[in-house]
């Protein structure tokens, strides 16, 4: 056996001091390729790092065990030579030889962690440092309801919580990004009127904008300073009740302290115009007051 060794190992020396053409390869880890050895009699193969690549006959006959082809795939970076050739007993007859040079992805870089609210994307650059290596990057999003990410690596913010972005080469080294989306807070609450005069027993319905326009919760809470002088509903409807000074302030729910406001003037209604729409007409609702009898409701 030892003598055996001795051989083989002479037989490449030999050949390399011939001139044997040598084929030089370059694979990524995890990559297969097929290399066609000259011979369909070549059996064997002798590998010198073994954790840098394996190798086996590819699609084998029945008649010599192999078709001349063999499959060489990358386990991991570093280089690695492989010989081939037909075990012929007392020496090997050395049909073909390739350095292999493999280069993998061993780190994947993205960022750690993000903050967005609801709506917003973002587009992952992901960094692989090892020179050479390409790889096709698997996206995956841990809550859909959250978050999502297509193919290319972008994100969009889908509701509020928090998810797990995988980003997975080809080897499967992955990179992940706990992605945490926020509420969209209001920004600007405005009222259709910001100071007004009004007579007892008349109503008002206020129209509120609230911004941005995809705020999550627009929502608001109404009130008033002084329902002595002024009520207002869950819907922002005012009935002015006796004269005096009020507030109306409708305030945003959603924690981020926006408000707006309206100052109210309610008087007594004694020689008042009783056009009370411009046009002439008193819709059913409106109250007025005449010669201090309240007509309406």
């Amino acid at each position: 056996m030892k003598r055996f060794y001795f051989l083989l190992l002479l037989s490449f020396f030999v050949l390399d001091m011939m001139g044997y053409d040598t084929q030089y390869r370059t694979i990524q880890v995890g990559e297969t390729i097929i290399v066609d050895v000259g011979h369909t009699l070549t059996d064997k193969a002798d590998i010198s790092d073994a954790t840098v690549v394996s190798t086996v006959p590819d699609r084998p006959n029945a008649y010599s065990g192999c078709s001349g082809k063999w499959a060489i795939t990358g386990q991991k970076a570093g280089v690695s030579t492989i010989r081939y050739y037909l075990d012929s007993g007392s020496s090997p007859d050395i049909r073909n030889s390739y350095i292999i040079t493999v280069v993998g992805v061993n780190n994947i870089t993205i960022p750690q962690s993000l903050s967005l609210s609801i709506g917003e994307n973002y587009t992952f650059s992901p960094v692989i440092t090892d020179v050479g290596a390409t790889t096709t990057l698997t996206w995956v999003s841990s809550n859909t309801n959250v978050a999502t990410v297509d193919a290319n690596g972008r994100l969009t913010a889908t509701g509020v919580g928090t998810t797990s972005i995988s980003c997975t080469a080809h080897n499967g080294v992955t990179a992940r990004c706990e992605v945490t989306v926020n509420p969209v807070p209001v920004s600007k609450i405005s009222l259709s009127e910001s100071e007004i005069e009004m007579n007892v027993g008349s109503r008002l319905q206020f129209e509120v904008t609230v911004l941005p326009e995809n705020v999550t919760d627009a929502s608001v809470t109404w009130s008033s300073s002084n329902e002595n002088v002024a009520l207002v509903s869950e819907s922002g409807r005012v009935i002015a009740v006796s004269p005096g000074f009020c507030q109306i302030k409708a305030i945003a729910n959603d924690g981020s302290g926006k408000y707006a406001s309206c100052f109210i003037d309610v008087v007594d209604g004694t020689n008042i115009n009783y056009d009370i729409n411009g046009n002439g007409s008193v819709d059913v609702g409106d109250v007025v007051k005449l010669a201090n009898v309240v007509m309406g409701e």
